[in-house]
Order: C-alpha cells, then sequence, then structure tokens
C-alpha cells in the first residue's frame, strides 16, 4: 500500500513535516524515540518515512495494510502528532489539517516573584522515561523550553486530548510536576502562576571511583509515596552524578549497571536512605 496526502497545520501546508507511518500495536514505543531519531541522522534507522515539500505534500510507500498510525512532526509542533489509521490495499490519499494545542503559565517563587530561565517540559504521563534517560546518554538536553524575565511560559504544538505532564526545573527549586493535563485540540490551557519550593541536591559517588565498564545510573526515589513523581533517573559519568532538584525530606538511592557484552543489569546492594535539606 501507499500513503499519500498533504500535511496542514492551522489550515496551511507544513513544509518540512516529517512523517512516519507505523504499524498501530507499535505507536506508543515508537513515539518515545522519534524525535531522538530524527535528531541523529541514520539513527535507529526510520523506514516509511518521508518528509513534506513547500505545499506539505508528501508519500510514503510499501505499507503493510491494516490498523496503524501516522507519527507527525514539525517545528511548531512541540510533541509529535498521531493520526490513527486504517491502511488498505493500493493508494491511500489523506489530508492531516492539525490544530496547534498550548499550555501556558507563569513560573514563581514562594513570594510570588518571578522564576525566569527555569526549564520547561511537557511529556506524556505514561513511559517518557526511557527516552529521557536515552537522550541524557546521548548528550542531549531535555528541553529547549525556558521562562521568560517574567516567569512566563508557553509551550505550543503538544498532543491534544491526552493525559499529559507539565514539568518545572530550576537551580535551587523542588521540581514542579504537574500531572493530568489535557488539552483540547486547536485551545490554549493557563495553568496560571505555578510556584516553585526552595529544593536541595545530592552528589552521588562510587567507591570504585567508576571504573568499571559499560552504562551506570542510579535511581533516587523519594520515601513518601505521595511523592512518587519526583523520582529521579541519572547517569554516572566517572563514577559521579550531581542530583538537583529534590524536594525536602528522605530518599533513597539504588546504583545498577548494565554490562557492556550482554547487557545484564546488576545492582549495586540495597538501596540507601539519606536525607534531602534546601
Amino acid at each position: 500500500a501507499t500513503l499519500s496526502g498533504v500535511v496542514l497545520i492551522d489550515g496551511e501546508p507544513a513544509m518540512g513535516a516529517r512523517l512516519s507511518v507505523v504499524p498501530a500495536d507499535q505507536a506508543d514505543r515508537q513515539e518515545q524515540f522519534i524525535n531522538i531519531q530524527d535528531q541523529f541522522a541514520g539513527f535507529g534507522n526510520q523506514p516509511s518515512t518521508d518528509t513534506s515539500d513547500g505545499e506539505g505534500r508528501f508519500e510514503v510507500a510499501d505499507l503493510g495494510t491494516g490498523p496503524a498510525a501516522a507519527l507527525i512532526r514539525h517545528e511548531d509542533l512541540t510533541m509529535p502528532a498521531r493520526v490513527d489509521l486504517e491502511i488498505e490495499p493500493g493508494v491511500n490519499t489523506v489530508t492531516f489539517n492539525l490544530a496547534i494545542s498550548c499550555i501556558e503559565g507563569r513560573a514563581v517563587d514562594s513570594k510570588g516573584d518571578a522564576v525566569a530561565g527555569a526549564s520547561v517540559e511537557i511529556r506524556r504521563s505514561v513511559g517518557d522515561e526511557s527516552a529521557r534517560i536515552s537522550r541524557q546518554f546521548l548528550g542531549m538536553t531535555e528541553t529547549n523550553q525556558r521562562t521568560a524575565k517574567d516567569g512566563s511560559f508557553r509551550i505550543k504544538g503538544i498532543k491534544p486530548e491526552s493525559e499529559l505532564q507539565l514539568v518545572l526545573k530550576a537551580k535551587g527549586f523542588t521540581d514542579r510536576v504537574l500531572k493530568d493535563l489535557s488539552v483540547e485540540p486547536g485551545r490554549t490551557l493557563d495553568v496560571g502562576a505555578v510556584e516553585l519550593t526552595e529544593g536541595g541536591s545530592a552528589l552521588i559517588v562510587l567507591a570504585d571511583g567508576g571504573d568499571s565498564e559499560g552504562v551506570t545510573w542510579v535511581t533516587l526515589k523519594p520515601v513518601e509515596q505521595e511523592s512518587r513523581d519526583q523520582s529521579k533517573i541519572e547517569l554516572l559519568r566517572a563514577g559521579r552524578a550531581r542530583v538537583g532538584g529534590l524536594a525536602a525530606g528522605k530518599w533513597t538511592v539504588t546504583v545498577e549497571a548494565s554490562a557492556p557484552e550482554d547487557g545484564t543489569q546488576t545492582r549495586a546492594g540495597e538501596p540507601v536512605e539519606f536525607e534531602v535539606r534546601p
């Protein structure tokens, strides 16, 4: 089968939109890593993919038939857009008209003053941690979004009608996670003033100096279960990892390693408990 057509964003042809057609049962997994693949030429091999021309036109050939999903990326889209399809034998002609959905707000401290330069990340609530650690392993930043001098932010091109998380991070503050957000297609959700509280950091150092081969990482989890969305995973480089944005209170840290030969994972002892102070 062949899928051809046009990609529009808010009714206008979207030049340079990158469109991949994947089986419906693989869409969630593919979506986690597709932005990473886009940024590394040839990384991960992306079959069934085309880039739209100046009129938004595209064509993807040699497709299997049945339930599928089109994953669309563009500079105006912070998150890939997903459109479910039923691919039939022969030529399938479609028009994707994507509406821009946004989330906006303002980061402030406990006194109500603006927090400028805070990073702002929007992500799906499920399955994003593996993609985040993959970006860190490849040396990629988590997000290019930063709050303005007045603390304001606006993220456009998010996935509408999906359960989302908004994560704000700033030096000296606890990471703030807003959960279960959803925006209607073409609408803007204003989350208002988001208060950041003073946080702390932790330095983890391996006793062996990090001489072991393979990939080693640490997992930090708050003892209080209601704060589990604050959990963090960081890679260790040269046997050290500094982790910021931790809420005050008790945490546990676990060190794990993956062998370079077969990927076998090992854990260095039981979780260690420690206390974070602002």
